[in-house]
């Protein structure tokens, strides 16, 4: 279930106002979270119609998550972030209040578990993050919220290792050990 909360704050009354939100585990867009080397927590496409795009203060977006949708995604918590697929440039883009105007403020509570976004844009909004150490990655170190993705001892497997460090079968081993689930490094 992809629990998303969007409040609204108008300058002006509005009526007739058209509000669409479609929520889930899938975007409506052609690309993923992926293409970013991120694990997609959740997608939201929020849509408005002119009157109240026209009259907009801001909207804040609340994407709720659990612990259990990062264990079963293998995402690390103090990675999560929110995105907008920028249509334009056909790619995900990381919200950011420093260089992008229409957002007010983005970021995350780890206390109350959710990720929020203050905008005063409607589009498709993604949230995703990075593979916590100890679980499988592919070759690629940007997928790991340590960027070390190391080869495990079998030469069969990845894991997400802390930087410096090694893991394998899903235990990691601190950065400076000098063995590796009882081998030497």
């Amino acid at each position: 279930e992809a629990k998303v909360l969007v409040s609204i704050i108008a300058a002006a009354s509005i009526t007739n106002a058209e509000v669409n939100i479609t929520a889930g585990a899938d975007t409506t867009v052609n690309k993923t979270l992926s293409e970013l080397n991120l694990t997609s927590l959740k997608y939201a496409k929020v849509s408005v119609s002119e009157n109240v795009s026209a009259n907009v203060t801001n909207a804040f977006l609340r994407f709720d998550y659990n612990e259990t949708e990062l264990t079963n995604t293998n995402i690390s918590e103090d990675t999560l972030a929110a995105y907008r697929y920028n249509s334009t440039n056909n790619k995900w883009e990381k919200l950011n209040s420093t260089i992008m105007g229409w957002v007010l403020d983005a970021g995350v509570n780890t206390t109350l578990n959710y990720v929020f976004a203050n905008v005063t844009n409607f589009s498709d909004y993604g949230v995703g993050g990075l593979l916590e150490n100890g679980k499988p990655c592919t070759s690629n170190n940007n997928s790991c919220g340590s960027g070390n993705c190391a080869q495990g001892f079998s030469n069969n497997n990845r894991w997400c290792a802390p930087a410096g460090g090694c893991a394998n079968d899903g235990t990691t081993y601190a950065n400076g050990a000098t063995t590796c689930n009882g081998n030497n490094l």
